[in-house]
């Protein structure tokens, strides 16, 4: 059962990096491996308790409900399909409960790793063939924006456990360069796609992730950071034009993304308790854009930041309720890194938890300037990485159970 579980696993790794029509056949595929796992066994009790604040699903759904109720005006089957987004929570518990079950070891890690450095040297051929019709990378997906949420969580997710394979000192040279060759030019790959946000949640995250391996590790990788970032700031014209906002391009992306801020903001106000209705605030921007006298934009379009989405969307009560269910996932990965690295623990899973936790802060950062997690084929990357990143945290002994006698 192990092999043919991590085999769908593997399968939703390589989909999350294809279409989101495989990620939706590899994410059925996932739910029905966990019920017939947990019927089988007679463990359905632990699959529904896999994940342990669910009743913060039931209370998300009634604050959207009530949105449609009290926001405004839509059609009854649009506000259903809004609803049936919210699936994505059967399908996190389920990957929680299988992930369990699975030993994060060598085979696992060398099969993430082979699987992103091919999807990588694929994008990276993309990226050369399409680059007159756009010069900047979207992979398969064929859009720079999704591609780069999707790939920075990636190469974060796979990076340090990366890094620690490549130097073990009695591997082949060939899987060290698949280990270090991966996340690395996964990394290359969100570079270039020029999405800044990206940029700026994978270096926060790197900044931060370090200091759980030491003073030295996180002072190398600093300056690592600060010589690639300078070396590619000095080196690349299109780069400094990114990052600057001097070209009309740039400034008009700038104030796109402000506007939309603006007039979501002014949503809020209009809806503030349950919003407008949950992406219906996608439908009714454009009103608000034209009360700002801006006429211009598109009629329909996100928010370009998930909290103001979420804010104009299902107002203060269903922001809160992603907040707290980010919370709910960042606290007890956090919590079990702490524990391992008061431990002294070296092994390939605490790298790994390191990895995840850094993937998690990049997409959550990143989220500040794109509404990531409104798009399905990246919030499928947060829920599959940060449903391992629990599910091993929660396989840690407690503290308690470890200054047991015979512990």
């Amino acid at each position: 059962m192990n092999k043919t579980l991590f085999g769908l696993v593997l399968f939703f790794w390589m989909a999350l990096h294809t279409s989101q029509s495989f990620i939706d056949l590899a994410d059925f595929l996932l739910i029905v491996a966990a019920f017939w796992t947990a019927l089988k066994s007679s463990d359905l009790q632990s699959l529904l308790r896999a994940f342990k604040p669910s009743y913060i699903w039931l209370i998300w759904i009634s604050v959207v409900i009530l949105g449609f109720i009290f926001g405004a005006p839509v059609e009854f089957k649009s506000a259903l399909k809004s609803i049936w987004e919210f699936r994505w929570f059967v399908s996190f518990i389920c990957y929680v409960y299988l992930f369990k079950k699975i030993p994060w070891g060598e085979i696992q890690l060398r099969s993430f790793s082979l699987v992103l450095l091919i999807f990588s040297v694929l994008d990276l051929i993309l990226f050369f063939v399409n680059y007159k019709q756009d010069p900047r990378a979207g992979g398969l997906f064929g859009h720079s924006m999704p591609f780069a949420h999707t790939m920075g969580p990636s190469a974060l997710f796979l990076l340090y456990v990366g890094i620690k394979k490549a130097l073990e000192p009695k591997r082949r040279l060939l899987w060290r360069g698949v280990y270090m060759g991966a996340p690395l030019l996964a990394a290359g790959m969100v570079v270039l796609s020029f999405t800044r946000g990206v940029w700026i949640g994978f270096s926060i995250a790197i900044l931060i992730c370090t200091a759980f391996l030491g003073r030295r590790f996180f002072i190398s990788s600093l300056l690592t950071l600060a010589l690639v970032a300078g070396g590619l700031f000095a080196g690349s014209e299109r780069i400094r034009s990114r990052v600057m906002g001097k070209t009309n391009a740039e400034s008009q992306s700038n104030s796109e993304r402000v506007n939309y801020w603006r007039a979501n903001f002014k949503i809020f106000l209009d809806y503030p308790i349950f919003g407008i209705g949950y992406s219906q605030n996608n439908v009714h921007v454009e009103e608000y854009l034209h009360r700002d006298g801006v006429d211009w934009m598109p009629g329909s379009a996100h928010a370009h930041n998930q909290y103001i989405q979420f804010l104009a969307g299902t107002g203060i009560l269903g922001l809160l309720c992603f907040l707290v269910f980010l919370g709910s996932v960042f606290y007890p990965v956090l919590r079990g890194l702490l524990w391992m690295k008061k431990q002294g623990d070296t092994s390939d899973v605490y790298f790994l938890l390191v990895g995840i936790f850094a993937a998690m802060l990049c997409f959550s950062i990143a989220a500040l300037t794109e509404s990531n997690f409104s798009i399905a084929k990246n919030r499928f990357v947060f829920l599959f990485i940060s449903a391992i990143g629990y599910a091993i945290a929660g396989s840690q002994p407690s503290k308690a159970s470890a200054n047991e006698p015979g512990k």
